[in-house]
């Protein structure tokens, strides 16, 4: 039988959550388990599969693993070191997303390298030990985001700075349906490959369609134009959607 441990941090725990809710499909299609436990301060999810199914869900763990380091540690790395002020707080979150954004492609296959062939893995672990090249990537990004936001008073070159990080990721999804909820907003996003669901709490939208950069956005005819979805129709190519 083929396993894997991975632990985190507690105050990492929502990556595990999205790491086991990305394998869940998988692994119960093979006839294997999926688990969370506590460990004194961390939090652990264990995966187990018969041998001959490791291959593909060691593959696809590996894609799990760099999309969560390429996400939401990063981030949190990045926002350690970049400040922007004076802006609406849908713009520093949709500012600080562009720079996750950046390079998130080539960092994706980089951060596979590094993961090693070990059937206990800790992640803080791995970015501490056997991540500074691309902890020195990040700080590269850091260091341009901090010659802008000196300007930061300046909107208009911060949003072309965003609009530049934008440009050189890949789409991720070809259309974003967004719908208005109680306490923010339903995204529907269709691809080639099916259609998904996200959520964009208030003063995230922005953020949020940065992060799956759809080539199309629709907003529903009911949606109230607000000074967040003015800003998202200066990045993104944006319609309305009718109920007609």
């Amino acid at each position: 039988m083929w396993q894997s441990s991975i632990s985190a941090e507690q105050s990492d725990a929502v990556v595990l959550e999205q790491i086991g809710k990305q394998m869940m499909p998988l692994v119960d299609r093979f006839g294997g388990i999926v688990l969370r436990d506590s460990i004194s301060d961390r939090e652990r999810l264990s995966i187990a599969v018969s041998d001959r199914h490791a291959e593909q869900v060691k593959e696809t763990l590996d894609d799990a693993l760099a999309g969560v380091i390429g996400q939401h540690y990063k981030k949190k790395y990045i926002e350690s070191e970049v400040a922007l002020h004076g802006q609406p707080l849908y713009f520093e979150r949709a500012f600080i997303q562009a720079l996750v954004s950046f390079d998130g492609g080539f960092e994706r296959e980089f951060i596979k390298s590094l993961i090693p062939e070990s059937e206990v893995l800790s992640l803080d672990g791995l970015l501490r030990f056997r991540c500074d090249a691309l902890k020195s990537r990040w700080n590269e990004i850091c260091d341009l985001a901090s010659e802008t936001t000196a300007f930061s008073a300046n909107r208009e070159i911060c949003l072309e700075l965003i609009k530049f990080l934008l440009s050189t990721v890949d789409y991720e999804t070809d259309l974003a349906v967004v719908t208005p909820s109680e306490d923010g907003y339903a995204l529907q996003l269709k691809s080639e490959t099916g259609t998904a669901s996200a959520f964009a709490e208030r003063d995230s939208l922005a953020a949020t369609l940065i992060r799956y950069n759809p080539r199309e956005v629709l907003v529903a005819d009911e949606t109230e134009e607000t000074e967040e979805l003015g800003f998202c129709r200066e990045i993104f190519s944006v319609g309305t959607l009718s109920n007609d």
